[in-house]
């Protein structure tokens, strides 16, 4: 497998329904931090939080013939949060009735209820950029070295299009198209576009 053919969602998708490793160890590289992340936030200690994880990934690669794209909205990103959900919802049922258990159903649903704390919204916002920075690698040998030196100019150093065209001699237009070229492409890794 092409490393082009393995960033591409669709191809990883088809890879992972055809059972190519390589499209497995992609898929738990790109979201296996992410899941773990919300593990994390439902309050799992360590121990579960891996064990978690990993049924959460199991139950992906097995059901992966269930993921659709019907709506605009449905990207594999979401399918995956709600097996997450309901692996996490499973994962405190079972464990309601342990004496040294925390939460269950109940607690978890009023957890989810409440206002999330800045910092479990910090914490999902630092998980969120690493799977943006994980997608990112995977795309970059995809693009010459001034498209991907624009797009990391405009979008992580949040510098303007004018300045970037500027310092890098392209047209503003140019550094647009970077912008939205790179992007596309990992919008494209995340599942999140056709």
């Amino acid at each position: 497998m092409t490393h082009e053919t393995s960033v591409t969602s669709i191809s990883l998708i088809r890879d992972i329904k055809q059972n190519t490793p390589q499209a497995w160890v992609t898929m738990v590289n790109l979201y296996g931090p992410l899941v773990c992340a919300w593990c994390r936030r439902a309050s799992m200690g360590r121990e579960d939080i891996a064990d978690t994880t990993q049924e959460i990934l199991l139950a992906a690669w097995a059901g992966i013939e269930g993921f659709r794209r019907e709506r605009p909205n449905d990207t594999f990103r979401g399918w995956l949060r709600t097996i997450a959900r309901n692996k996490i919802c499973d994962f405190f049922e079972r464990h309601k009735n342990h004496p040294d258990a925390e939460g269950g159903t109940a607690a978890y649903r009023r957890m989810n209820e409440l206002p999330v704390s800045e910092e479990l919204h910090d914490e999902m916002s630092v998980e969120l950029a690493k799977l943006f920075r994980r997608a990112v690698a995977l795309v970059e040998t995809d693009f010459a070295e001034h498209t991907r030196r624009a797009f990391w100019m405009t979008v992580v150093e949040e510098r303007s299009p004018s300045d970037v065209a500027q310092e890098l001699g392209m047209t503003e237009g140019a550094v647009r198209n970077a912008k939205y070229k790179v992007l596309r492409r990992v919008r494209q890794v995340l599942g999140d576009e056709d």
